[in-house]
Formats: structure tokens, C-alpha cells, sequence
């Protein structure tokens, strides 16, 4: 009987990780193409603030392949960097002004796509522990 509660109770398990999994996923696709607008859209400003734009764009997704899915928070310098440098934009014509706006708004998407991808199962890995634990080698090879 023991035996049977705990095949259960870890089939819900895994149904419940793969669900996250498919969750975070899906926010980091989000964020990917937010990421792939921007770099598009940047090109209406032009100069220094285009390729400063791009530039971050390009960090930031190099930081965020340097770690595992679920720790998509710890890429949060070089979004913090792209959205203070969006924020920072001046539009001088009425093209550029549309753009910002589009901008702007795509950086609070991905900012609630970031906090949404923080939210965690309620059983957090320990590290120190030489357990397998919910997030191990099936979130970092995807």
C-alpha cells in the first residue's frame, strides 16, 4: 500500500514539473521574441542609441544562455541594463515617439514574463543535499 502512495504521490510529481517546466519555457519564449522586437525596433533610433540597444539585446541573451532554465532570474543585470537603456531613449520625431511607446510597453511585458518565471514549485533545490532534486539535469538540457 506504501509502496502504490508513493507511486502516486510521485506521478503527481513529475506531472507538476513537467507542467513548470513547460511554463517556464513558454515565458522564456515570450521574452525571446520581446528581446527580438527590440532589436528590430531599434533601428528607428538609429546611431549610438541603436547599437547600444542591440548590443544589450545581444548580452543579455548571451548571459541568459550561461544558466539553466529555472534560473532565468540570475540574467537580471543585463535586462535591468537593456530596460534602463530603453527607458533612456529620446524620441525626437513622431516615428520614433510610436517606437518608444511599443518599447516601453514590451519591457513591462517582459518584466511580468520575468516575474512570472520566478515563481518557483514549493520544493527548492538544495544544493549541499546529494539528493536529486526537481530541477536537476531534465531543466538544464532543455
Amino acid at each position: 500500500m506504501a509502496t502504490f502512495l508513493f507511486g502516486v504521490l510521485l506521478a503527481f510529481t513529475i506531472v507538476r514539473t513537467r507542467e513548470r517546466l513547460a511554463q517556464v519555457q513558454d515565458l522564456v519564449a515570450k521574452s525571446n521574441a520581446s528581446l527580438f522586437s527590440v532589436h528590430q525596433m531599434a533601428s528607428v533610433f538609429g546611431g549610438d542609441d541603436c547599437a547600444r540597444a542591440r548590443n544589450l539585446v545581444d548580452e543579455h541573451l548571451t548571459d541568459q544562455i550561461d544558466y539553466r532554465l529555472v534560473d532565468h532570474e540570475l540574467a537580471a543585470p543585463f535586462y535591468i541594463r537593456l530596460t534602463d537603456a530603453i527607458h533612456a531613449l529620446t524620441p525626437r520625431t513622431r516615428q520614433q515617439g510610436s517606437v518608444y511607446r511599443e518599447l516601453v510597453a514590451l519591457c513591462i511585458e517582459m518584466r511580468e514574463n520575468r516575474r512570472s518565471s520566478r515563481r518557483r514549485p514549493a520544493r527548492r533545490c538544495r544544493p549541499s543535499s546529494g539528493a536529486a532534486c526537481c530541477c536537476s539535469s531534465s531543466f538544464s538540457s532543455a
